[in-house]
């Protein structure tokens, strides 16, 4: 596992029981959503952007641990495209890859998100996560 500081997210990201203390800042919560992962420099950019697609394990204030088909390293920025219910409405997130993972002999891998602080559209829709 490649990881970096500590985070709201740091753990156990391959599902194995963790026996230390629980850490962790804000709660979180288990929930599965579509999401795609694009380097935050290629969604600006004109050209086509590489996108990981996957979907979140679990989510909270800080930000959410993720099954994607590649791996992505520890330290890259991200924006993350969140489908939260059938309307399909996006929730669009910046963060940081704080841990990364890779789970199988296919590079599926898991990450840590920690998020840059939501907008206001975000931050509100994922409370309703939080709160359901």
């Amino acid at each position: 596992m490649t990881q970096i500081g500590e985070s709201a997210l740091d753990g156990s990201p391959d599902g194995r029981q963790n026996t230390a203390p629980e850490q962790r800042r804000f709660r979180r919560v288990p929930f599965e959503c579509i999401t795609a992962i694009y380097p935050s420099q290629e969604l600006r950019s004109k050209n086509k952007p590489t996108v990981n697609m996957g979907y979140t394990l679990n989510i909270s204030e800080a930000g959410a641990a993720i099954r994607t088909f590649r791996p992505a390293a520890a330290g890259a920025r991200v924006t993350l495209e969140m489908r939260f219910d059938a309307d399909g409405t996006p929730v669009l997130v910046q963060g940081m890859v704080v841990w990364s993972s890779e789970i199988d002999s296919f590079r599926h891998s898991h990450l840590g998100v920690q998020f840059v602080p939501p907008g206001d559209y975000a931050r509100g829709r994922i409370q309703e996560v939080l709160s359901a």
